[in-house]
């Protein structure tokens, strides 16, 4: 009988040390995929430098100066009529506008700010409820009127093949309404696109002065470690997509490509501008915008972060590479997973004074994570060290807008700016090489 219950003892030691090891060992793994998952954000983001090789430029302007309530900078006016340069390459402004009254004025300030100055700048009207079109007239610039956009066409590419038609410079600069140039940016990025060839994809720098504005910094994160330009890998990690609000191109590389008639439905017209050059044996870059290229998105606040991410995050998601979309998950489920451990810490205190190293495991993780976003978050915007520090409130929204973004994608639509927006992947058109053309569209209503 005593050996039996010495043999009792001895299994249920060996059972307890066991089951310790097995815990000890699941314990290094989940920290070693955590420290693996940190190191991934340093990998994705790992430098963020604007342009290589070209001028520099004055500090962006300061944008937190007196705004009208729709964001745009309060000016007194201008013109940019006054321009041209013998002998120069025409350089031509394309900015696609539904109602964008509030924030025009800030950009077409900007551009009349440049020396060189652009020789066209082009507002394409896009069907506009508000005095759009006036904004920019009073600002010397060139309005065109986009007609209704086929079926098979977005808004926004319509609008832009709208606005190349109408232009005659050779290179082509997109930029969206609430895009800001240093003076001297424009030079910048032409130079930039000049000693590189192809599409210039420029991400600006995150103007975010309002705390709605902020909490879209997991979106805004995600998307630029997503898009693989910035990694370690620097240049050799190409990007598959393109940021949409700055685009520069020579006119015949653009016509060469397809342009955005390749995939007219495309929501993400930026990623298929990218994939269309790239078909067309032609190179696709990407920089961040620093002290040249600058834009405040959603100054309208929480509201107009959810819509504007619902409709891109899901989409973004399926355009970048399978690798990066592994990689940003896990350092995604690395930040989840160190907010809640931390949340668990005091509930873990109070039951078990043996899972003390086990808090501190948490704390240590948790900080970790926000440190680094508040890092890296300062390498792309004007956010402050306390969104790092309350990052589960960013990274809160961002679930919660990217599993919406998720639904609207198997609904296959959503809204944006009052348009239902077709979610549905768009059937790519032939480029220029093949015998079946492309549509485009009849300029009307422009002024000429």
């Amino acid at each position: 009988m005593r050996a039996t219950l010495l043999g009792r003892v001895s299994r249920s030691g060996e059972v307890r040390r066991s089951g310790r090891v097995r815990r000890s060992g699941r314990g290094l793994l989940g920290r070693g995929l955590a420290v693996g998952s940190w190191l991934s954000g340093w990998w994705l983001l790992w430098r963020v430098l604007p342009f290589s090789g070209a001028p520099g430029v004055l500090p962006a302007p300061a944008l937190g100066r007196r705004r009208d309530e729709g964001g745009g900078e309060a000016v007194a006016g201008g013109d940019l009529a006054e321009v041209g340069r013998e002998g120069a390459t025409r350089v031509t402004v394309v900015i696609p506008a539904r109602d964008e009254e509030r924030r025009l004025p800030a950009l077409l300030a900007s551009l009349a700010s440049q020396r060189p100055r652009p020789d066209e700048v082009i507002v394409v009207d896009d069907g506009s409820t508000d005095s759009t079109a006036e904004v920019a007239r009073a600002w010397g610039a060139r309005v065109v009127t986009a007609p209704s956009p086929p079926l098979d066409w977005a808004g926004k590419p319509w609008a832009l093949v709208t606005g190349v038609e109408a232009t005659s410079g050779e290179w082509l600069v997109f930029l969206d309404a609430d895009c800001r140039l240093a003076p001297g940016g424009l030079a910048v990025v032409l130079a930039e696109a000049r000693r590189l060839g192809g599409l210039l994809s420029v991400e600006p720098y995150h103007e975010v002065p309002r705390f709605g504005e902020r909490l879209a910094a997991f979106c805004n994160l995600t998307a630029m470690m997503g898009a693989g330009a910035f990694s370690a890998a620097g240049d050799r990690g190409a990007s598959r997509v393109a940021f949409g609000p700055c685009l520069v191109t020579r006119r015949a590389d653009y016509l060469a490509s397809g342009g955005h008639g390749v995939a007219p439905g495309a929501v993400l017209d930026d990623a298929a501008l990218a994939g269309a050059y790239r078909r067309a044996g032609l190179p696709v870059a990407v920089r961040a915008g620093g002290a040249a290229v600058s834009f405040r998105m959603y100054p309208e606040g929480l509201g107009a972060v959810v819509e504007g991410f619902t409709k891109n995050l899901a989409a973004g998601a399926q355009a970048i590479a399978p690798l990066s979309t592994l990689a940003v998950g896990w350092w995604v489920t690395g930040a989840t997973s160190a907010a809640l451990g931390v949340v668990r810490v005091p509930w873990t205190g109070m039951h078990a004074r043996s899972d003390g190293g086990r808090a501190a495991v948490a704390v240590v993780a948790y900080a970790g994570f926000a440190a680094q976003v508040a890092v890296l978050l300062r390498r792309i915007g004007s956010w402050r060290v306390l969104d790092g520090v309350l990052y589960p409130l960013s990274l809160g929204t961002f679930l919660v807008v990217f599993g919406r973004s998720v639904l609207a994608t198997l609904r296959g639509r959503a809204r944006w700016k009052g348009r239902e927006v077709s979610l549905a992947r768009p059937l790519r058109r032939p480029g220029p090489g093949s015998r079946q053309p492309v549509h485009r569209p009849a300029v009307i209503g422009g002024d000429r």
